[in-house]
């Protein structure tokens, strides 16, 4: 077993050597190693077109009608020391394979854009009290590795609480959806609800309070085995996951930023921290604290059901949209200092939007249902007159046992009068003044 742990030792330190040489090599004789020169342009040029698109977007002032190495270039070369500087790396004015990497890590990062994760967690149960749904992000230490989106369902009836995530690892950009987690139900109180998963390396002890609107995972390992990692104790809780992405997206940025050219760096400003939306603690009649989803949703109703009519085509403005619309007594849906929506807005304006969407397809679905309807309804009517005129019996008792039959029927003959019929009268009517 030493001998083991000797030999995995050895190959680790090796690994990471090699990796690091590998970083301090130039990085023109790496790519050289994996690139083919083209009939347009040669290897050198090749990489130093990679190095100036980067820098340029980090707003460095290169010269983009010459691709020559650093050696031959004298104010490409200032530039690149100047980079290494930023760095705390030595100026040498040529990039090593480690350096190119944070280089190109920057010029994507300074362009990040935030993970759309929906603002808010939502945890609510029935008036009945037989199941619990949260949803929202999971997250240790307030870090959130992956991003994900996470999804509790507990049924009383079965005992179980299920938690399904859906993982974004921002590293490989790899998104995976594992196979849901099954907790089994200890204790089941109106508030409270408390389940235990147990595996061979740990016991996970999950509890949701809906009046705090908490959810924890208390993870403990098992020590005593030895094919089991040697991890402490671990607490998972389900937060927010909109300012989870936000120190993301900030942190990307701002360590991006740092190798801006730096008399330019001004014109990019920093990220700032997330602020939490302001709110107004929940009246004693809100059950919507207590994890009720019934008094909410009558709220959002409300507020889309009384929003003023457009007075005529011109810009959205949500903030007035929403100071005409805010149930009375309802938290603040824009951010004054900031002049962003708020969660409770953001849901308030679009099911506004999905109400008058439906209204809208209700109000011409029901249109195109009745225009249906009354020309199946002629066309049936008409094959049965048709049928009855002709004396075909069989007919009629098929028509009327069988619509479908009748409405086909019908408007053939309709169609036949409309094209043929015409014809035949204006003949008739020819051959009658030629008699005359």
């Amino acid at each position: 077993m030493k001998k083991f742990v000797l030999m995995f030792l050895i190959f680790v330190s090796a690994a990471a050597w090699a990796d690091d040489k590998q970083d301090q090599r130039n990085v023109y004789d790496v790519f050289g190693e994996v690139l083919k020169p083209s009939a347009s342009a040669s290897i050198d040029e090749q990489v130093t077109a990679r190095i100036k698109r980067h820098m340029a977007n980090l707003l460095y002032p290169v010269d983009m009608s010459s691709f020559v190495r650093p050696e031959r270039d004298a104010k490409f070369r200032e530039l690149v020391i100047g980079l290494q500087k930023q760095m705390g790396e030595p100026a040498t004015g040529i990039l090593t394979s480690g350096q190119f990497n944070r280089l190109a890590e920057a010029a994507r990062d300074i362009d990040d854009r935030l993970i759309g994760l929906t603002p808010g967690k939502l945890i609510g149960r029935p008036d009945d009290g037989e199941w619990l749904s949260a949803v929202g992000t999971g997250a240790m230490d307030g870090i959130a590795n992956p991003i994900n989106v996470t999804r509790i369902f507990c049924l009383r009836a079965d005992s179980t609480c299920e938690m399904s995530s859906a993982e974004f690892d921002l590293k490989y950009g790899m998104l995976s959806f594992g196979s849901p987690a099954v907790y089994e139900i200890k204790t089941w109180r109106p508030s409270r609800v408390t389940a235990i998963r147990e595996h061979p390396c740990g016991t996970a002890s999950m509890t949701i309070d809906v009046d705090t609107k908490a959810v924890t995972i208390a993870s403990v390992p098992h020590l005593d085995l030895p094919f089991c990692t040697k991890e402490p104790p671990s607490i998972w809780k389900l937060v927010d996951g909109f300012p989870v992405a936000w120190k993301i997206h900030q942190d990307k940025v701002n360590k991006a930023r740092a190798l801006v050219y730096e008399p330019a760096r001004r014109l990019i400003p920093p990220v700032q921290s997330y602020v939490p939306f302001a709110e107004t603690p929940p009246a004693a009649s809100d059950t919507s604290a207590r994890g009720d989803f019934k008094q909410e949703g009558q709220q959002l109703s409300e507020a889309a059901q009384h929003r003023p009519e457009p007075s005529g085509v011109g810009e959205f403005d949500p903030d007035q949209y929403l100071k005409d619309t805010a149930p009375t007594g309802a938290a603040p849906a824009v951010a004054p200092e900031r002049g962003l929506l708020s969660p409770e807005g953001f849901r308030a304006i679009m099911e506004g939007v999905l109400r008058e969407a439906g209204r809208q397809m209700s109000r011409a679905g029901y249109l195109v249902e009745l225009a249906l309807i009354s020309m199946s309804v002629a066309g049936w009517f008409y094959g049965l007159v048709t049928s009855v005129r002709r004396r075909n019996w069989f007919m009629v008792t098929l028509e009327f046992f069988v619509p479908p039959i009748g409405i086909i029927h019908g408007w053939g003959a309709l169609i036949w009068i409309l094209v043929d019929g015409r014809w035949q009268g204006g003949g008739t009517q020819r051959a009658s003044a030629d008699r005359s």
